[in-house]
C-alpha cells in the first residue's frame, strides 16, 4: 500500500515545493503536474475486496473492514491495465435471505424516519431527513443504513437549545458580526438558531467561543 511518507519522499525528488505538507491527493496531483501521469490510483481494498465490511467480523464494530474505514478503497502505486482489472471488487452473490433482511432493514429505518419528520419543528432538518429515506432506498449494504441511522438519531434525539439560549447567542453574533470577526459562517449560524438546529450543546459552545473572540 503506498503510504504519504513514499509520496513526500517522492516528492522531494522531484523539487515539489512545500512537499512535506501536502495531503496524499494534493501530492498525487502536484506528481502528475511534473510526470504527466497519476502516481497514484485507487483500488479495491486487499482485505475487504472493495465492500468495506468483512461478514465473518460481523460481530465486531458491524463487520467494518478496518483496513479502509469502509470506504472499500485503497490507494497504491499506479499500475498497468491487467493490475488494475485484478484489484476491480469482486461482486459477491447475496442470499435470498440477506436480500430480505436488508429490505426489512430500510422499511424499519424509513418508518423511524418518518416519526421523527412528524415530530421535528425545523424545516430544515424535516428536509434532511427526506434526503436521508432517499439515502437510505438507494443502499446497497446493512452497513450504509447503519451509519446513516446513527446520524438520523443523533440529531433527532437531540436537547433543542433554549430560548434564552438562543437569544443570547443571536446578540453575540451580531456583536461578532459589527467587530468584523470572521470565525464563523454568522449567516448560516444565524439561521440554525432561529430554525431550531441547535442543541443545548451547541449553543452553549458557539456562545464560549464568540464570547472569546469578541472580548479578545
Amino acid at each position: 500500500m503506498l503510504t504519504v511518507s513514499k509520496l513526500r519522499k517522492y516528492a522531494k525528488q522531484l523539487g515539489i515545493v512545500n512537499y512535506s505538507l501536502l495531503s496524499k491527493n494534493e501530492l498525487n496531483h502536484a506528481i502528475s503536474n511534473v510526470e504527466g501521469q497519476s502516481f497514484i490510483v485507487q483500488g479495491a481494498c486487499t482485505r475487504c475486496g472493495g465492500h468495506g465490511k468483512i461478514h465473518h467480523y460481523k460481530h465486531v464494530d458491524d463487520g467494518i473492514c478496518f483496513k479502509c474505514g469502509g470506504s472499500g478503497v485503497e490507494w497504491f502505486d499506479n499500475c498497468n491495465d491487467e493490475e488494475k482489472e485484478e484489484r476491480k471488487p469482486k461482486e459477491r452473490k447475496r442470499t435470498a435471505e440477506e436480500l430480505t433482511k436488508l429490505e426489512q432493514l430500510k422499511q424499519e429505518a424509513i418508518k423511524e424516519i418518518e416519526q421523527y419528520i412528524e415530530k421535528e419543528i425545523s424545516q430544515r432538518l424535516k428536509e434532511n431527513y427526506k434526503n436521508a429515506i432517499q439515502k437510505i432506498n438507494n443502499a446497497q449494504w446493512e452497513h450504509e443504513i447503519v451509519t446513516e441511522m446513527k446520524s438520523i438519531r443523533n440529531t433527532a434525539t437531540r436537547k433543542i437549545a433554549t430560548e434564552k439560549q438562543v437569544k443570547f447567542l443571536l446578540s453575540l453574533i451580531t456583536k461578532a458580526k459589527q467587530k468584523g470577526s470572521n470565525r464563523y459562517d454568522w449567516e448560516k449560524l444565524e439561521a440554525d438558531a432561529k430554525d431550531k438546529v441547535l442543541s443545548t450543546w451547541d449553543a452553549s459552545y458557539y456562545i464560549e467561543n464568540i464570547l472569546v473572540d469578541i472580548n479578545d
